[in-house]
């Protein structure tokens, strides 16, 4: 900012003052008297005005963001839009320069009810409440105690509010040829466990809670793939988090392995069983008789060497061991 006509007139007046003062009372017992004389000199003062509000300040009035909900700038969750936060709390602190009393903030343009205050250390601390989710365009404006302000914003930032966890995944395959109908507890016939679903498009991660097996996440899709033990019964917990760093509640499921021989023995048992074990679309897997005569399956219901009807369905392979 340039020195107009006035202001040199006023660094004139203030450099005669003090010369004045210094040829006129040089002792030691004026100590008292210089203050007087400094405060004398510095009425004399004037600068340049700045932005709106009819008052004028000694030097240009800047801000900076250092932190934003207590981080740094390399530590933000940001992408082309803004910065993220999953707490609609939001805080902002910084430095501000000498001059600076108050921090006026607007949102959307919008001025807020909450101000901040600079320090005599020349820091700041702004927050305020949000009542919703959303993006907002967050500017602050520095102003000096007379109430002056810059009419352009020292510092801002966009900031997304989102505190809405995305939904949990979907299983739709428990097994490569089967459907998944919602059973908390599935039972295959194999060894290999192949089950693939569903994501929201807002997730950008998945996990699986117990590290089983392989994760493999697609876009919109998954899918899983584990070994079992023959008679072993595992629980899968899966969730996905969005951008903000929501995360879904958790989808579980529990995979017992009842192996081929398993299976034959419960049906050669003589004993019926009511509970059927379908498998729409496919078939569950191959079962072996153990003892010489073979089990002979419908889709409907079999008959067993003992001639036990059992009501399993769905079942269409047998032989002989």
């Amino acid at each position: 900012m340039g020195i107009n006509g006035k202001n040199k007139g006023t660094m004139r007046a203030r450099s005669h003052c003090m010369k004045d003062f210094h040829n006129k009372f040089m002792s030691p017992y004026t100590l008292l008297l210089t203050l007087l004389f400094v405060g004398a000199c510095k009425q004399l003062g004037g600068a340049g005005s700045i932005g709106s509000g009819g008052g004028s300040i000694d030097e240009t009035l800047t801000l900076t963001m250092t932190h934003f909900q207590n981080e740094v700038p390399t530590d933000w969750l940001t992408d082309s839009t803004g910065v993220y936060t999953q707490s609609r709390d939001v805080e902002i602190k910084g430095d501000c320069s000498r001059g600076v009393d108050s921090i006026i903030v607007k949102i959307d343009g919008v001025a807020s009810s909450t101000t901040a205050t600079c320090s005599i250390q020349g820091k700041y601390t702004w927050s305020q409440s949000f009542s919703a989710d959303g993006t907002y365009l967050v500017e602050l404006f520095p102003a000096t105690v007379k109430g002056v302000t810059t009419t352009v914003a020292a510092a801002s930032e966009t900031v997304i509010i989102d505190s809405t966890a995305p939904t949990a995944p979907v299983i739709t395959i428990v097994d490569i040829e089967n459907p998944y109908s919602g059973n908390a507890t599935v039972t295959i016939r194999q060894e290999d466990l192949d089950m693939s679903g569903t994501i929201p498009a807002d997730a950008v991660s998945m996990a699986e809670a117990s590290s089983f097996g392989t994760l493999t996440v697609g876009s919109g899709t998954f899918s899983f793939e584990d070994v079992l033990t023959s008679g072993s019964t595992k629980n899968y917990s899966f969730t996905v988090t969005d951008f903000a760093g929501n995360t879904s509640s958790a989808t579980t499921i529990a995979i017992a392995y009842a192996s081929s021989t398993t299976m034959a023995k419960e049906l050669n048992s003589g004993s019926a069983i009511t509970t059927p074990i379908t498998a729409t679309g496919g078939v569950l897997g191959k079962l072996w008789h153990v003892s010489s005569s073979p089990i002979i399956m419908s889709p409907t219901s079999m008959t067993s060497s003992t001639g036990t009807n059992k009501l399993y369905t769905g079942i269409v392979s047998i032989g002989n061991n």
